[in-house]
């Protein structure tokens, strides 16, 4: 058979419109998994970064993605094979005639050019942010995303009525004892324990004009539970909880309450950065000048070890859910622990409320094809 260029070129376009009917979005890569991966992996190494750095008294520093816009271009074409096709036919051992073979196919592929937009998060709003205690609604939501209250309580409140959590400075830089906390961590194992037993009821409502949780109880025992780990003079079927002046006049059942800001929070979860051997073997005074606390002193008990910041010289081998390097060393949360991977998404959450009022810095992606 006699194959002439024309019908050749009509066979091609065909071939290639049939496969550029078949190249529609579904085709297109999918990058959004990738896009989502790699931002949450940037976005957890920063915040590891921050608690890093507040663990040398250095100020935590973030950058906002503004906009991830990928362009991908498409690129379209043809190629084929033509030539003969086994010059013998059968055992006869004689040429065929017009033997020849043709295959077209759609040359069909894509190229991506992603552009990521940063800006540095700061000014007013962003200062106050990070300064500003959390509001007893802030704290009501956390409290209703699954998370423990004892979790929440350990890392959003100061002090809970006389219950001191650290106390309202957290400055314990160079201290080689911690503060005492046991009455605090006391009361909030045990809302966890009547937790779990729905013996307690938490809603969110105002007191005085101000946000305020309710905490009710299912049994007098739990009430009175409570009220003798809270040091009141008797029980109470409902207690208010809201961030009101210690010295204020109210209802003894009325609890007045100190949140933390979130660079509070940060400076809490420092101390559990584990400090590498050459600064920890180094004098006392080089020692507090490098770190904002004694690395002597096992703070553990104290932060509850809530985010626990391993060390290492070099880069961690191990699976790690966040690493980053600082001064010639490496820091890491390991994969396999669940206790401050939990931690780090609650504070990726409370990042989120306190700058809930600056400019939001969504990331966008954009893909076009061509």
């Amino acid at each position: 058979m006699k194959i002439t260029n024309k019908k050749l070129f009509v066979v091609c376009l065909v071939a290639l419109m049939a496969g550029c009917s078949t190249a529609n979005l579904a085709a297109v890569p999918q990058n959004r998994d990738s896009y989502n991966r790699a931002l949450d992996a940037s976005e957890n190494e920063q915040f590891l970064l921050s608690v890093v750095r507040m663990h040398y008294a250095e100020m935590p520093y973030f950058v906002s993605v503004d906009s991830i816009t990928a362009t991908t271009t498409l690129r379209m074409g043809v190629r084929g094979n033509f030539g003969p096709n086994n010059p013998f036919m059968g055992w006869s051992k004689q040429p065929a005639a017009n033997a020849v073979s043709w295959s077209v196919a759609p040359d069909i592929g894509f190229t991506q050019s992603p552009t990521i937009t940063y800006s540095p998060n700061q000014g007013a709003k962003f200062a106050t942010g990070m300064l500003a205690p959390l509001t007893m609604g802030k704290i009501f939501l956390l409290t209703q995303s699954g998370y423990s209250p004892s979790e929440v309580m350990k890392l959003t409140m100061n002090r809970v009525g006389s219950l001191l959590n650290g106390g309202i400075s957290s400055d314990h830089s160079g201290s080689k004892q911690l503060p005492d906390t046991t009455a605090f961590d006391n009361h909030i194992a045990l809302l966890d324990k009547l937790g779990a037993k729905n013996q307690i009821k938490i809603d969110y409502a105002s007191y005085e004009s101000s946000g305020a949780i309710y905490m009710s109880f299912t049994n007098p025992e739990a009430a009175a539970s409570v009220a003798k780990s809270l040091g009141l003079s008797k029980s109470y079927k409902q207690l208010i909880f809201s961030n009101l002046l210690p010295d204020s006049i109210h209802p003894e059942n009325v609890i007045s309450v100190y949140p933390r800001s979130y660079f509070n929070i940060v400076n809490f979860l420092s101390r559990n950065v584990d400090t590498p051997q050459s600064s920890a073997g180094s004098s006392e005074s080089d020692n507090y000048a490098a770190t904002l606390v004694d690395s002597s002193v096992d703070w553990r008990p104290y932060s509850k070890n809530l985010l626990h910041v391993l060390t290492s010289t070099s880069e961690p081998s191990s699976k790690a859910v966040a690493k980053t390097e600082y001064n010639d060393n490496w820091y890491y949360i390991a994969d396999n622990d669940q206790v401050s991977k939990s931690t780090l998404v609650i504070l990726k959450l409370i990042y989120s409320l306190q700058m809930g009022e600056v400019d939001a810095n969504l990331p966008i992606i954009t893909i076009q094809v061509n």
